[in-house]
């Protein structure tokens, strides 16, 4: 799932991606470009969204008339995952084949091809837009993208299903986080430039599927206060207090992390997407 503006995209097994107006709450259509499931959907605002498969396509889509602008063939097999660039001229994708994969936008023609030597599960570009982030298996691995150098390293002791990043929007300073989810129920999160834990604690009953981030503008409050969403596979999503979080410690004690809210929806959750001022 992937929303941009009013807009909501799904994709799934049936080769579709199904279209929504979030405003009005009602569906809009269905695209076919690809042959097999979709993998992964991501927008660039309200403009443009992006869309990967089993196919190893990645097509770029107008949202004025929903025209499939690019058809762009490069994987050999699976697309795991895409993130475009803040800018919205590049785009990341990663997948089965061991790659990563660069495409200018613009042109809808890949720009290079980097061999990985692992399979990539989850790609993202760092908010400033100068690294980028790939998931491996038990790593997760901060790149420059001058020359796709190390940045920081992360080791893993559990399986991750889902990483962002996160910026507080009333900090003084700009220090980015990385925020990410798996198998053991708890939610860590990093100082990216570093690779430093900041703070983990207990967030589920069960695995953590997904993550996101979202600024919320409370009425009359000066600033906007940033919010962590996770969802599980237990059926719950949560709502945490990003400030509130990172001034826990890094033991994993829950009791001192509570959170805004949470919503039992009755059945398996799998995949989230966060919405803010709709």
């Amino acid at each position: 799932m992937a929303s941009g503006g009013t807009f909501l995209a799904s994709g799934g097994t049936d080769e579709l991606i199904k279209l929504y107006d979030l405003k009005r709450k009602r569906e809009l259509g269905a695209l076919m470009q690809h042959q097999g499931t979709l993998t992964a959907l991501e927008f660039y605002q309200d403009t443009h969204l992006l869309s990967a498969g089993e196919d190893g396509l990645v097509c770029i889509w107008r949202a004025k008339d929903w025209e499939c602008l690019a058809a762009m063939k490069g994987h050999k097999g699976r697309v795991n995952s895409i993130a475009i660039h803040p800018s919205g001229r590049l785009a990341l994708s990663v997948g089965n084949d061991r790659t990563l994969r660069l495409w200018n936008l613009l042109n809808g023609h890949k720009a290079s091809v980097h061999k990985l030597g692992r399979e990539g599960l989850q790609v993202l570009w760092c908010d400033q837009g100068q690294k980028y982030v790939i998931l491996y298996d038990r790593n997760i691995v901060v790149y420059n993208i001058t020359d796709a150098s190390v940045a920081s390293t992360i080791s893993l002791s559990t399986r991750v299903h889902c990483i962002t990043t996160a910026t507080l929007a009333d900090a003084p300073e700009s220090v980015e986080y990385l925020v990410c989810g798996g198998d053991d129920k708890h939610i860590y999160i990093y100082e990216l430039e570093t690779g430093q834990l900041v703070t983990k604690f207990l967030a589920h009953s069960n695995r953590v599927r997904c993550v996101a981030i979202v600024n919320s503008e409370k009425p009359g409050a000066s600033q906007p206060t940033t919010l962590v969403i996770s969802a599980s596979t237990d059926g719950t999503v949560t709502v945490w207090d990003l400030a509130t979080v990172l001034k826990g410690t890094a033991d994993g004690d829950s009791s001192s992390m509570p959170s805004l809210g949470s919503y039992n929806i009755d059945c398996r959750l799998t995949t989230m997407s966060a919405v803010s001022g709709q």
